[in-house]
């Protein structure tokens, strides 16, 4: 009888570790995703860009084949755009845990980073002014703007 009391602390300890790992390996499948994510919006955020400074009075959306992707390049169903008064809207309506914390360190100040909350861009930072934006982003979308 005595001798199974180690044996369940050491089943014990051995399960704890376990967890440990599992959760550590979602953490960082995470991170994976949200950086995947963020990468392929700031591609396209590019391509919208250069589309954007070459045509300055158009509104909407552009065509993807019109826009200057790489060609390895496969845009994901959840990525769309919208071009008005002069500003770029990139939007990931399935975005992972943890993309807006992902592009807030990987972009600098001139790009503004939230959700679309109401048809307002509602960002990670209070201090930043909010913007309306256009109603064709769909609610609850991360939100690039430049």
């Amino acid at each position: 009888m005595w001798m199974l009391i180690p044996l369940m602390m050491l089943l014990m300890c051995l399960s704890g570790y376990t967890v440990r790992i599992q959760q550590q390996a979602a953490n960082e499948r995470g991170d994976a995703e949200a950086a995947i994510t963020g990468g392929r919006m700031r591609i396209y955020l590019n391509a919208v860009q250069q589309y954007a400074r070459a045509h300055p009075d158009l509104n909407g959306h552009v065509d993807e084949s019109e826009l200057a992707l790489p060609t390895w390049f496969l845009k994901s169903g959840p990525l769309g755009h919208v071009l008005a008064s002069g500003r770029v809207y990139v939007y990931h309506t399935a975005a992972p845990p943890g993309l807006i914390g992902y592009l807030s360190k990987s972009t600098d100040d001139a790009v503004r980073i939230g959700i679309n909350q109401h048809g307002i861009l509602v960002g990670p930072h209070p201090s930043k002014q909010t913007n309306a934006l256009p109603s064709q982003v769909p609610e609850g979308s991360v939100v690039i703007v430049f």
